[in-house]
């Protein structure tokens, strides 16, 4: 039976000058799954953090960072397990000829998506690699395991005990290697992945060789600053941060910046700066003799100071009317005349104003932009001698037309529901009415309380004669109880629970506005609007919370009582309302007339208004009829007033 010894050793020191002979090299730079290396699973990935399989980052979560893999691809494992997978896989490379090698090592990179503040491997994590020479069974010849608890960081296992006991994983792919001491004719590999099957846990391999003859390189790696690295201005100072991988005994680190060397330097090694200096930094790893066994070398910089300041951006039209108009903004400053300064819009407007490069303060202007469009304005200084790199995000203004007012009580305020059922969130809204015979356009108007709260209509609302507008916090049908016929939505202003105030103005004159108390003298329902009488449609009336009644019909879902943008449900009555009635037929009537007939001889006035709350007829009743042939067909209200007291009846005519 062919005996075979393994030698633990982990090489960091080459004394083998002997030729070297590749028996297996696996970068995963193709994929070779079923033909150089086969999995116990078919590959896979969520493309997430569920993954088993050969991968470049494009395929996995774009967050998991493992960096100095050898070229492109790498292999990598993150809980195995999570899509429906078993949580112990393996990678196999079968039938390797190593026939005629006698000093065979095997030799890997290996890392870790590493959060030092969250360390991830339970106490049963592990991922191992065996060898088998000519089918004698498989043997361990490399290990790493968690720390023996739960979260905890990963590491080389030397004894094979679970516990890792040697060098850490980290993010940035390490090389180990172990001499295998054995000799045969056919070899097989397999690494086994067992258990990496919580959260985080996780691990990359990548360029998998069996070597004869290994020859270790001694390296020497600069890990921080990065090459071309920037630093804020302010900075005094720099920490180069390096390592070294299979030093030899006695080998020194040199560190020379910008031609200033630093014998037998540590890590960290601090680079004194000053504002706006490159530093080019090499270090080197050398042996006894003082030969270069490896160097590295990086650049970074400090930046220059920002010297401009800017102060906050304004915007101003340049004209109000009702097509697209333009607008000018202004951004102040101080302390230029420090650099050279290009101002970039990104080809909105036209730059102009005063100059940062020429003096030291004063307004640039970005003008001729037209409204609804935002941008960027972005000033950069000369990176010989500045560190400016400003910007300021524009936001368009809204250019009103100026609005063209009629008189006072042209538009008066009929219907508040301030109180919706429920949350008083997108359901709140009120009414307004156009009492004269012209069309009337509100946009430009500002509709304000007595305190901080207003809005400017910005867009056309053109309001028909005797007809109602409905402006209310939302405009989405689904959202704001079922109305649909919202002419405005505004935003900036809350209709209050108790007493509060509706303002309407025209370039500062007051066209209408209600004051309600809460209950006092105005209505103060809850789930339902306040309503105008519609025989009191007229800015004085509506001042009074007297003519103001509850809402008693359901809109839209039902919720809350209204009747937004239609002729409300409150008439005024006197308190003999009840004691005096009439009777009107016939109802509905297709013939042109209809007799009312009252409880006494007194006389009587008839007014009729249409569903719109327009006055269509208002005349005396004489014998008893009422002459409605003018009238079109449709749903009518009909107000008959004797002796002081007034009565409503609902009239259709066909």
């Amino acid at each position: 039976m062919k005996k075979i010894t393994f030698l633990l050793t982990f090489l960091f020191a080459s004394t083998l000058m002997l030729a070297q002979t590749v028996a297996l090299e696996e970068s995963f730079e193709t994929d070779g799954n079923g033909t150089r290396y086969t999995t116990t699973t078919p590959e896979f990935t969520d493309g997430f953090n569920d993954f088993f399989l050969r991968t470049d980052g494009s395929d996995i979560n774009s967050s998991y960072e493992v960096s100095g893999a050898d070229g492109s691809f790498f292999f990598a494992a993150h809980d195995i397990d999570g899509e429906g997978a078993a949580p112990i896989q393996s990678l196999d490379f079968t039938g390797i000829d190593i026939s005629g090698l006698s000093n065979l090592s095997f030799v890997m990179l290996a890392a870790e998506d590493d959060d030092s503040a969250n360390q991830d491997w339970d106490a049963d994590a592990l991922v191992f690699v065996e060898v088998q020479v000519d089918g004698g069974g498989y043997t361990k010849i490399l290990q790493f395991a968690s720390q023996g608890g739960t979260n905890t960081e990963p590491g080389l296992d030397t004894d094979f005990d679970g516990v890792a006991d040697s060098t850490p994983l980290s993010s940035a792919f390490q090389t180990f290697n172990v001499d295998l001491g054995v000799t045969g004719t056919v070899a097989d590999l397999r690494v086994t992945f067992a258990n990496l099957d919580a959260g985080d846990e996780d691990i990359s391999i990548d360029h998998l060789r069996l070597i004869d003859n290994f020859t270790v390189t001694p390296t020497v790696t600069i890990t921080a600053p990065t090459d071309g690295q920037v630093f804020a201005d302010g900075t005094t100072s720099v920490d180069l941060e390096f390592t070294t991988a299979n030093a030899p005994a006695g080998s020194t680190v040199n560190v020379i910046v910008d031609g200033v060397t630093t014998q037998d330097a540590a890590s960290p090694f601090a680079i004194p700066t000053s504002n706006g200096e490159t530093y080019n930094v090499t270090v080197e790893l050398k042996d006894s003799g003082n030969a270069t066994l490896d160097s590295n070398a990086i650049s970074f910089s400090v930046a220059f100071p920002c010297d401009l300041f800017l102060g906050d951006a304004t915007t101003n039209c340049d004209t109000q009317t009702a097509g697209t108009d333009t607008y000018t903004t202004s951004i102040p400053f101080t302390n230029g005349g420090t650099s050279t300064y290009t101002i970039n819009t990104g080809g909105v407007g036209v730059v102009g104003g005063d100059d940062p490069s020429a003096v030291a303060e004063g307004t640039i202007t970005i003008t001729l932009v037209d409204e609804g469009t935002d941008f960027t304005v972005n000033i950069l200084g000369d990176t010989a001698d500045s560190g400016c790199d400003l910007t300021r995000f524009i936001s368009a203004p809204t250019c009103v037309a100026t609005a063209a007012c009629p008189g006072e009580g042209a538009i008066i305020i009929t219907e508040i529901l301030q109180n919706p059922d429920g949350t008083d969130t997108n359901k709140e809204y009120f009414e307004v009415y156009n009492t004269t015979a012209t069309p009337i356009d509100m946009m430009g108007w500002i509709i304000s309380d007595a305190g901080s709260d207003s809005f400017t209509v910005e867009t056309s609302v053109i309001i028909a004669p005797n007809s109602y507008a409905v402006f209310a916090n939302e405009g989405d049908a689904a959202l704001n109880g079922g109305i649909t016929n919202v002419a405005y939505e505004y935003d900036g202003m809350a209709l209050a629970n108790g007493d509060d105030e509706i303002i309407l103005s025209c370039s500062g004159t007051v066209i209408d506005q209600v004051f309600y108390d809460g209950g006092a003298e105005f209505p103060d329902p809850d789930g339902a609007s306040m309503e105008l009488a519609i025989d009191a449609l007229n800015s004085t009336d509506n001042d009074l919370g007297s003519n103001w009644g509850t809402a008693t019909s359901t809109y839209g879902d039902g919720t809350d009582m209204g009747t937004p943008g239609a002729p409300n449900d409150f008439v005024l009555a006197t308190e003999n309302f009840n004691k005096q009635t009439f009777v009107l037929f016939p109802n509905p009537t297709a013939n042109g007339s209809v007799t009312i007939n009252t409880t006494n001889s007194s006389d009587a006035t008839v007014a009729i208004y249409s569903i719109l709350g327009k006055k269509v007829v208002s005349q005396k009743l004489t014998n008893n009829t009422l002459n409605v042939s003018a009238l079109q067909s449709g749903i009518y209200l009909v107000k008959v007033t004797q002796d002081g007291a007034v009565s409503t009846q609902k009239l259709i005519v066909r």
